[in-house]
């Protein structure tokens, strides 16, 4: 069994690697990690080295053609910054939902998110890309000070996470848009398509099987 997560364009060697073994075992599920549309926020809550939203849905309609499901992993949402929009632009959310409907996808996870220092800073730095009354929620639904999230102090440290009834209420909202789009959420109320990977018996494994984490998943490939 294996699900592959990812915020970079996997290289060609890996893609291959997965389709074989998508042909030999079927139990192959691909999530791609997209935490907004727009380039400098996709990399302000991913990381610098997280490919744009763009890249990896196109990459996503490669491997449906070559037979393996891939899952679109929103996360981390975070309200202020995908329930909210400014004059004129639409709430992150719904395009980035449009997006994924356009690449043809239809499974959808959705993932309420922590903030770290690190992204703060980035965010405050992109706020530009950001409605000013977004900026402000999302420091109100953490409890950090204004002048933090415009950038006239240094922040804490964190992690900073939303109170448990904040987190329920945003979900729902952001399922709601889900819904409204015609994209599937997970059915069996978890957080992953869990449908996508055949159940095995708790003594199905046989003789060779091994356990690979980390960075040692793709270690035999070359590129």
């Amino acid at each position: 069994q294996v699900i592959v997560r990812t915020r970079m364009v996997l290289p060609k060697p890996v893609v291959l690697a997965l389709a074989e073994v998508r042909r030999e075992q079927g139990n192959v599920v691909v999530e791609l990690e997209l935490a907004h549309h727009k380039p400098v926020l996709q990399r302000a809550l991913l990381g610098p080295r997280a490919d744009t939203a763009a890249a990896l849905l196109l990459q996503a309609q490669h491997l449906e053609t070559l037979g393996i499901p891939v899952v679109a992993r929103l996360a981390p949402l975070l309200p202020g910054v995908h329930d909210q929009a400014g004059p004129g632009h639409k709430p992150g959310i719904e395009t980035l939902l449009r997006n994924v409907e356009a690449a043809a996808l239809r499974r959808v996870v959705l993932e309420i998110g922590e903030l770290d220092v690190s992204q703060l800073v980035a965010l405050v730095r992109a706020q530009r890309e950001l409605s000013g009354a977004g900026l402000l929620e999302l420091g109100k639904a953490f409890g950090i000070d204004a002048m933090v999230m415009l950038g006239a102090s240094q922040p804490e440290e964190g992690p900073y996470r939303l109170k448990p009834r904040r987190a329920v209420a945003l979900l729902a909202s952001l399922e709601a848009w889900v819904r409204a789009v015609g994209l599937e959420l997970p059915a069996c109320g978890c957080r992953a398509h869990c449908a996508l990977i055949t159940p095995r018996s708790a003594n199905a494994y046989e003789a060779g099987y091994e356990s690979v984490l980390g960075r040692d998943l793709f270690a035999g490939l070359t590129y």
